[in-house]
């Protein structure tokens, strides 16, 4: 049972992986082999650019990934005590800020937090958290995503919600 467990975990991890890279991997193809099919000086500088941003993409995604396979084979980094509310605020900068992000039709990003939270986590298992939750509801939210940081005694309830069409 055990190994069966294993392979399916796996089988998992493997398909997401390979999900989550095809991306980035067919974006930076794409771009160079536009550019080497049609060379134009004037669009150099920006095809480069997109090329460094989904090759810093692809980047991010192998480390989450190498992460996340660390974590399953049970060597999960020691937690410490993590500032919840600026971990989302720093989540909220790598997405783009709290503004529009990159285009006019991209979501606001909102933090509500009434008061500090501390909680004891990894801080790059935190990171990586709040990375996977603003970037899934951002793809698919209309006009706002919100992070709301509600501590309650003992327990810090971390809400990320958007005005999306929901899951059925």
């Amino acid at each position: 049972a055990r190994r069966d467990e294993a392979v399916a975990r796996l089988e998992r991890f493997t398909g997401d992986a390979a999900h989550e890279l095809r991306s980035p991997v067919a974006a930076i193809r794409a771009q160079a082999e536009v550019a080497v099919a049609h060379p134009d000086p004037d669009l150099t500088d920006e095809t480069l650019r997109a090329v460094v941003d989904e090759a810093t993409r692809l980047t991010t995604l192998l480390s989450d990934l190498l992460a996340l396979a660390r974590a399953d084979a049970g060597q999960r980094p020691p937690a410490k005590p993590v500032d919840l509310v600026a971990a989302a605020q720093a989540a909220i900068d790598r997405a783009g800020g709290a503004s529009r992000c990159n285009h006019l039709d991209d979501p606001v990003l909102q933090l509500v937090a009434p008061t500090p939270a501390e909680v004891g986590a990894s801080p790059s298992e935190v990171a990586l958290v709040l990375d996977n939750l603003i970037s899934n509801a951002r793809r698919y939210a209309r006009s706002l995503v919100r992070i709301s940081i509600l501590p309650a005694g003992r327990v810090v309830r971390l809400l990320v919600e958007d005005d999306g069409p929901g899951i059925p």
